[in-house]
């Protein structure tokens, strides 16, 4: 059953038997919804717009990685200039990879989201 078909079925008691003007109106709630700005999407059904702001939370965080990225290799070579017993220079070098690892793998959901959506952004 379409869409339109099950809202003319709910009209004046759910009747399985569709009356064309049932139908019109079917017709009619779903012009007003997608007027609304609602879309009605089918079982499996991707909604673009929707997959898009998904995309972008990846995006987003992916580029909140490139900072930390970055603010860590400032670090790291601040502490090898100094001289680093410790081994701290080594501590931020193993962040930083991490960051790159996660900032690697926000991007590939980012593109994996948009694949769903049928675009690239």
């Amino acid at each position: 059953m379409s869409a339109r078909d099950i809202i003319a079925s709910c009209i004046l008691g759910g009747s399985t038997f569709l009356h064309e003007d049932r139908l019109d109106m079917g017709d009619e709630a779903l012009s007003a919804l997608t007027s609304a700005g609602y879309r009605i999407l089918a079982p499996g059904e991707m909604d673009r717009e929707t997959l898009e702001a998904a995309a972008k939370v990846a995006d987003r965080h992916a580029g909140e990685n490139d900072a930390q990225i970055k603010k860590q290799m400032v670090r790291a070579a601040k502490i090898r200039s100094i001289g680093d017993p410790f081994g701290h220079g080594a501590m931020a070098e193993e962040w930083c990879a991490e960051l790159t690892a996660a900032q690697h793998e926000a991007q590939s959901i980012a593109a994996a989201i948009r694949a769903l959506g049928g675009g690239d952004g």
